[in-house]
């Protein structure tokens, strides 16, 4: 069985927000929407909670602090919907492990 990827979706500013959540959804990619918070403190406090792979957040990672606070998720961030489509997409796909 196929396990989705989690990705936790959270807008500190814009209304990108559930066209995105609608748009991974249909791609096959589990959605936690956070809705808008305030801060990145409540974007890291939300990941602690739901454990994603991916946090996308629009409109960026302010000054790289929710990547440095969550090690191990990867972070993007995205500004228009087809953005942010594309980047979770390009961040959910498992990358092979070449040989050393």
């Amino acid at each position: 069985m196929n396990v989705p990827p989690r990705v936790l979706l959270a807008v500190l500013e814009g209304d990108a927000g559930p066209e995105l959540a609608r748009a991974l959804r249909d791609e096959g990619i589990e959605v936690i929407y956070a809705g808008v918070l305030g801060d990145a403190a409540e974007v890291v406090g939300a990941a602690v909670q739901e454990d994603p792979a991916v946090v996308a957040v629009s409109p960026a990672d302010p000054g790289g602090v929710i990547a440095a606070a969550l090690e191990g998720v990867e972070v993007v961030g995205f500004r228009t919907v087809q953005e942010g489509l594309e980047r979770v997409k390009m961040a959910t796909v498992p990358r092979s492990r070449a040989p050393r």
